[in-house]
């Protein structure tokens, strides 16, 4: 992931760059790089949109459930509270 967001991908002579593509994403970002956390921030809030429990989204990208709550959860209160009484309903009609 370090290597895919590093600035060494951008092309010098369409962006300006000036530095040598060799920056470290997390602690010498140049103005072409990207924070490799961006990409996972992106991708939990894509999973969680798409109906992925929270709980089952703590297990795959090892952060705990308080986390994904805090930081990553796109649903307003409303929307959270209407999908767990979805869930509660899916739940009695399951054979």
């Amino acid at each position: 992931m370090y290597e895919a967001t590093s600035c060494r991908w951008a092309e010098s002579e369409l962006t300006g760059r000036s530095c040598d593509g060799s920056c470290d994403p997390d602690s010498d970002v140049c103005s072409h790089s990207y924070y490799p956390h961006a990409i996972r921030r992106g991708a939990i809030v894509n999973h969680l949109s798409n109906d992925l429990r929270p709980d089952r989204a703590a297990e795959r990208f090892d952060v705990s459930t308080d986390v994904i709550h805090k930081h990553y959860d796109p649903r307003t209160k409303a929307r959270r509270k209407n999908d767990r009484a979805d869930a509660v309903k899916n739940a009695w009609n399951d054979p």
